[in-house]
């Protein structure tokens, strides 16, 4: 419901992009990786789309959609993670997850 509620034209980005998309039909880009599955196989690629990421949210005034239920994709960056690297504000939390905006 927060997020059929967020204006059309506000970028997401979420752990559950695939989750947004079939319950409210808006598109959302996945959280950056870290790596593969595999913990030893990290991604060199990991903090520029880390760093594209905030600056895509900044520019955007875009939120994270972060599901706490979520917890087949450890190779995305977490909730915690994301806070002590690019900072976040807390807009809403439910049981079953948060929406956050940066701090810009």
């Amino acid at each position: 419901a927060r997020v059929r509620a967020l204006p059309p034209a506000t970028r997401i980005f979420s752990n559950g992009d695939d989750a947004i998309y079939l319950l409210t039909g808006r598109l959302a880009d996945r959280l950056p990786a870290r790596g593969s599955l595999a913990p030893t196989q990290a991604d060199p690629r990991y903090a520029s789309e880390l760093a594209r990421m905030h600056t895509q949210l900044i520019e955007s005034h875009g939120v994270i959609v972060y599901f706490s239920s979520i917890d087949w994709r450890p190779q995305l960056v977490s909730a915690t993670e994301l806070q002590a690297s690019i900072g976040l504000r807390m807009l809403y939390a439910a049981a079953d997850g948060a929406v956050y905006a940066v701090d810009e």
